[in-house]
């Protein structure tokens, strides 16, 4: 293992560890969003890579699956995260705009976005994208920071010299979209994050 990979291997832990000591256990949140999805499917999307902490964790529990994100820069973060600890021939990564996406309709079994929604403002631009590419019987995976999990974000970026700053995820509304749409929606709530899973019911249309 080369110096660089150690590196970027202690980066995350010390990372993970922060948060943990603010009390939000973020690895084992992510397991557990997982956890409440399977079956998941063999066609995955993941979108809002970021710098690939949850695209680690799908990765790690063997999953093969596309993760797409606006920006390159953010990417390259994930692709050298994955190259650290060998998962990079699990993901096929991509530029896409989530307001637009390039792939035909029903082309996954489940998509993901996790952690990305506080930084949208038309939240709902997406979710009709993610309908339109979600098949029969797939499932939507949206999970967000909840109240406590956004205090204790933001207080570490304050810590760090930084400001967080998120919008409201309207989940209400966001259940009533996807209701009308023909899905079944399941609300999850932790410590720090709240998970809405939407599952296209065969036969309802959207």
């Amino acid at each position: 293992m080369s110096v660089a990979t150690k590196d970027l291997i202690q980066d995350f832990l010390k990372r993970s560890k922060i948060y943990e000591r603010f009390g939000y256990d973020i690895i084992k949140e992510r397991d557990l969003i997982i956890s409440k999805t399977e079956p998941i499917g063999k066609k995955i999307l993941e979108v809002g890579t970021g710098k690939g902490y949850f695209t680690m964790a799908l990765a790690a529990q063997g999953y093969h699956f596309t993760s797409v994100d606006i920006s390159l820069e953010e990417q390259e973060f994930a692709k050298d995260n994955l190259k650290a600890l060998g998962l990079t021939r699990k993901v096929k990564f991509g530029i896409e705009d989530a307001c637009n996406f390039t792939f035909d309709p029903k082309s996954f079994d489940c998509i993901f976005c996790i952690n990305t929604f506080h930084h949208i403002k038309s939240c709902f631009d997406v979710t009709s994208e993610f309908v339109r590419l979600c098949k029969e019987n797939g499932k939507i995976v949206i999970s967000d920071f909840n109240e406590t999990g956004l205090k204790v974000v933001s207080d570490i970026h304050k810590k760090e010299g930084n400001i967080h700053k998120a919008f409201d995820v309207p989940w209400i509304e966001m259940k009533r979209f996807f209701n009308r749409a023909g899905f079944k929606v399941q609300m999850i709530s932790t410590k720090n994050q709240k998970t809405l899973v939407a599952t296209k019911e065969t036969g309802r249309k959207s």
